[in-house]
């Protein structure tokens, strides 16, 4: 059974720029909390409903670009496609995408990978850019990792990620306003893009 016994903050970043901040110091309420978070269903309601110890705080989900939490959520841990989504560096984010693009361009990618990683830079509705480090696994992936990636972050609802100062995110995809991934292959259809929004 997944247990915190430390104190869960969450910061909720709002598409207007400000950051609400919660905190629930006892590990058995944040515990509570935590197996109360579904993978998919984060930004799937209406509202998003905190319950301090004093009051509730409610929030409509479409205000929201991500919510960040100090501590896993047990129902994220596992995931088919994407492994890993890491925040990194502006930096490194600028290495990964010329050396995934030097790569791809030497080295053209078959249909069929065990293992890929992708550079991708969200822009969220608050003006904020997460530039990312995403990995994917699995035997014999037979969609481009890319479209995987669009996939996963436009129709399951919301994405984890990993933070650089520790913790998570969860992004909600209705306030991405602009992705960008590297390296780009020419078999990327723009009609995946399309029917996932529409």
């Amino acid at each position: 059974m997944y247990s915190s016994c430390n104190a869960l903050e969450i910061a909720l970043h709002l598409n207007d720029g400000r950051v609400v901040l919660f905190n629930q110091p006892d590990g058995g309420h944040a515990d509570n909390i935590l197996g109360g978070i579904s993978a998919g269903q984060v930004f799937g309601r209406r509202v998003l409903l905190l319950r301090g110890e004093d009051s509730v705080s409610l929030f409509p989900s479409d205000k929201i670009a991500r919510l960040d939490i100090s501590q896993m959520v047990p129902s994220f841990s596992c995931s088919d496609d994407v492994v890993q989504a890491d925040q990194i560096a502006d930096y490194d984010f600028q290495w990964l995408r010329e050396t995934l693009t030097a790569v791809q361009r030497q080295f053209p990618m078959s249909r069929r990978i065990d293992n890929f990683i992708l550079a991708a830079d969200l822009e969220l509705a608050n003006s904020e850019h997460l530039y990312l480090r995403v990995e994917f696994r699995g035997e014999g992936v037979v969609k481009r990792p890319q479209e995987l990636f669009i996939d996963r972050l436009l129709n399951s609802g919301d994405l984890l990620v990993r933070l650089r100062e520790g913790g998570y995110s969860i992004i909600n995809p209705k306030s991405v306003v602009r992705l960008t991934i590297y390296p780009v292959v020419d078999s990327v259809e723009e009609i995946t893009v399309d029917k996932a929004v529409g």
